[in-house]
């Protein structure tokens, strides 16, 4: 006879998953953050894709019986979105409205503009107040700022706005800047030279160290693997380097954390140092050099799981490495909550996961017919690619087919330069004759150049484009499915992933439909420049004004090619034009007082079509003020000048078009019985809307209403 325990587990279905208590409830609390946001918003693909996310999860768990684990998630999901608007308050900073003194310290962040230098500055105080960090762009600076140097200027200073265009302003949350300003160098005045901190000190030591024996290029190259930081490198090579599929290594990532580990860790076994001291001294050195890369989230994922490893190895304890994750995740995103929405972070996490899941599977397959080491390497190469395919969709990247070829010449090769690179760096800032030692690794960083220059001439790249939050679900449960940790036979996994592959396909068709729509004008501005795009009802559009805004515009809001570019101060150089044919536009249109032989000329003060637009360039006094353009029976007019500057009192031909909805830049002045709606960049010249406090808009038209939404 079969007892009563021994029945239960007869009867006991076989698991399909193992619950990770860390892992999966991590998911869904990082989950609840990204989607909180539009989620509340009523963004309706996002409350769908949430809502099937939530079916799936609810169904599943319940077919299996755990309700205790289900309860764990859902539980997860809804303090994920809590955690979402803690984040979100340290944007919530004070709002000055007038002219203000700042006085500050210059860090060693600055990068080099064309006519100037963006700076952050830290220790900042505005108006007597101690305040957060300012990314301050210096105009007309050409001598690089003194790092540590405390400066002082008065002028207006913005609050930056965590979100811009859908994107997360990632950039700033990481460095703790929550203002932005521009001013004049001749306005700046240096109060002290000041003093540089200890994380400053060392980079600002090994920048000068590895200009000092190497070559300008692989200098930056460098100091770009070894700290993140990518202001210096030359965007020629930043494209090489993505084009050929190794980006990654200017990037700091778990790669190079797990190479320093694996050299201290040995240095310590080697010198027989106490095994219950070695976990320490790994973990003191990982948060130092944490603390020298700014705390990345990157960093600290890697750190936190090599510092997970090293106790698991002291304490004879297995090591889960998904649950190793979901710790490393929990921690940086109860410390930095929304670490969630930075692309870094992502891309760090689900590399990470795609190389736990699928890399032992290729990896077992190629082993049938070469050997373990070049299939091992072949595995990690490929899962990780595979890992962060979605976020070089993100971006509107592309995908170099043999990646992975050019990833097994460079791996090893970095996993022997990287570790000397640093050693010799940090010895060289106490030691500097150790300097010359980095003249061999010039020579290597040329190499690498040289083969990823190799990868790029090949051509074999495919296009990759999409920001679908839906199929990067689909993606990564594909990668889960087919992995050892779904339990079922290889022939059901081939079939739950052709399944799910072809739902993904689906989905990416779906997406791409147009959606009917109104015709609106969007209003996109980085500050000091705006660009107007107007879409009519057959879906044509029309752009006004530049703005390097235009490419995320297109990628996030789905918008397709631009049709035409209208020209209103004659600016159509080489750098517009490249930028512009990029978005898809190759038809050209300006006045012919101030055109050139690179768009098509028409007269003022009469309509052309341009499309099924109508244009109509306006000059009065001899300049030309602006122009007017209809669409689908609204009048539009967009202001001329380098800041779209008018004056409507003298604008005779406001009497004649009437328009509904001015674009002014600064300095309007409107009517005082004004009939049209308008729009200015600052608060402080009036009119209805401001890019100050309403930020990027969307002008829906129709029905002869004008509804105003955000774009952000």
């Amino acid at each position: 006879m079969i007892d009563n325990k021994e029945e239960k587990s007869v009867q006991e279905k076989p698991k399909i998953v193992h619950f990770r208590y860390f892992f999966y409830p991590f998911l869904a609390f990082l989950f609840g953050i990204i989607v909180a946001r539009r989620l509340y918003m009523g963004d309706i693909e996002i409350a769908i894709v949430t809502s099937l996310v939530l079916i799936a999860t609810i169904v599943i768990f319940s077919l299996r019986k755990s309700f205790i684990p289900l309860a764990v998630m859902l539980c997860f999901f809804f303090v994920g979105n809590g955690f979402y608007y803690l984040g979100s308050l340290s944007f919530n900073v004070k709002d000055y409205r007038q002219d203000v003194v700042v006085v500050g310290r210059i860090t060693d962040d600055i990068d080099k503009n064309n006519y100037g230098y963006t700076v952050l500055l830290d220790d900042v105080v505005v108006n007597g107040e101690n305040q957060h960090k300012i990314n301050l762009y210096i105009q007309n600076c050409y001598q690089r700022p003194k790092p540590g140097a405390i400066i002082t200027f008065e002028g207006r200073i913005s609050k930056v706005k965590p979100f811009t265009l859908k994107s997360f302003n990632s950039s700033d949350y990481r460095s703790g800047a929550r203002y932005s300003a521009t001013v004049k160098n001749s306005d700046l005045t240096m109060l002290d030279e000041g003093f540089c901190k200890l994380d400053e000190k060392v980079r600002v030591s090994v920048k000068n160290l590895l200009q000092k024996h190497m070559s300008k290029d692989s200098a930056a190259v460098a100091y770009a693997i070894l700290f993140g930081d990518k202001n210096d490198v030359d965007p020629a090579i930043t494209n090489t380097y993505k084009n050929s599929g190794i980006i990654h290594i200017l990037t700091v990532s778990g790669l190079h954390v797990g190479f320093l580990v694996a050299l201290v860790y040995k240095l310590l076994n080697k010198f027989r140092v106490n095994r219950y001291v070695v976990p320490v001294l790994v973990a003191a050195f990982i948060l130092f050099y944490a603390y020298l890369c700014g705390f990345t989230p990157s960093v600290l994922r890697a750190g936190i799981m090599a510092i997970i490893l090293m106790l698991a190895k002291t304490f004879y304890r297995s090591y889960d490495p998904l649950n190793s994750l979901g710790i490393a995740g929990f921690i940086i995103c109860f410390i930095k909550p929304l670490s969630a929405l930075d692309i870094g972070f992502l891309m760090s996490f689900f590399c990470v996961f795609s190389l736990i899941t699928i890399m032992p599977v290729i990896s077992n397959f190629l082993k049938r017919f070469i050997p373990k080491k070049l299939a091992d390497l072949i595995a990690v190469s490929l899962a990780a690619q595979l890992g962060i395919l979605p976020f070089l969709a993100y971006f509107g990247s592309q995908v170099h087919l043999l990646a992975f070829v050019a990833n097994l010449i460079i791996i090893p090769i970095l996993s022997v330069l990287y570790p000397y690179l640093f050693v010799v760096s940090m010895l060289g800032t106490f030691m500097p004759f150790l300097g010359y030692l980095l003249v061999p690794a010039d020579y290597v960083f040329q190499f690498i150049y040289m083969v990823a220059r190799f990868f790029e001439w090949s051509h074999l790249t495919v296009p990759v484009s999409a920001d679908f939050l839906g199929v990067f679900i689909l993606l990564f449960a594909c990668i889960f499915a087919a992995s050892g940790y779904f339990m079922k036979p290889a022939f059901k996994k081939f079939a739950l992933v052709a399944a799910v592959s072809l739902v993904m396909t689906f989905a990416l068709g779906f997406y791409q439909i147009p959606t009917l729509s109104k015709s609106n004008v969007a209003f996109i501005s980085s500050g000091s420049n705006q660009a107007i795009v107007l879409t009519n009802s057959k879906r044509e559009k029309l752009v006004v004004g530049y703005d390097y805004l235009l490419s995320r515009y297109q990628r996030n809001y789905m918008t397709g090619s631009f049709n035409a570019y209208l020209a209103l101060d004659g600016n159509m150089s080489g750098y517009y034009a490249e930028k512009l044919y990029l978005l898809g536009c190759n038809k050209f249109v300006a006045n012919k007082n101030i055109g050139d032989d690179k768009a098509t000329l028409i007269d003022t003060n009469h309509f052309v079509g341009v499309g099924n637009f109508s244009v109509c360039y306006a000059e009065e006094d001899g300049k030309i003020i602006g122009v007017f353009i209809i669409l689908d029976q609204t009048c539009i007019f967009v202001a001329n000048g380098k800041n779209m500057v008018y004056n409507s009192e003298n604008c005779k031909s406001f009497e004649t078009y009437k328009p509904n909805i001015v674009f002014a830049g600064n300095n309007a002045v409107e009517f005082e019985n004004k009939n049209y709606t308008l729009v200015t960049l600052n608060r402080e010249y009036g009119g209805d809307y401001n890019f100050v406090d309403d930020g990027n808009m969307l002008f829906k038209l129709g029905g002869g209403k004008i509804s105003v939404r955000g774009l952000d």
